[in-house]
């Protein structure tokens, strides 16, 4: 199953969800599921996901859990190119630490202000 078609099965099994607690009626969760089921890329599900995060709570957590784990992807691959740098530069791997701690940057970011972190990515 590629990420487009688990995203449709996390949106599916979100929207029942809120349906079963009682906080959407039917109708709701028959518009959502319409809508989203109008998409055709994981892009475009992705923004539809966006517009109805405000009203329906279990896609609001649906978007914040993704968000938490790419968070976490990120922190796992920052921590693997901060030891591989204190190796071989220890001064300069205590400041790519010090300058993402406690931030919410990207690797792009990261890279742009350390060109060097690229040669450790992957």
């Amino acid at each position: 199953m590629d990420g487009f078609q688990e995203l449709q099965l996390d949106v599916k099994k979100a929207l029942n969800d809120d349906f079963q607690k009682g906080s959407i009626d039917i109708i709701e969760m028959m518009s959502a599921l319409y809508i989203c089921g109008q998409t055709r890329t994981e892009e475009e599900l992705r923004e539809a996901i966006s517009l109805f995060s405000d009203n329906y709570s279990a896609l609001s957590y649906l978007l914040s859990k993704e968000k938490g784990e790419e968070r976490a992807d990120f922190e796992t691959d920052i921590q693997d190119v901060v030891s591989r740098m204190l190796k071989d530069d220890p001064l300069r791997a205590t400041e790519v630490a010090k300058f993402i701690e406690g931030k919410e940057i990207t690797i792009d970011q990261l890279v742009a202000q350390f060109p060097e972190v690229e040669k450790y990515l992957n």
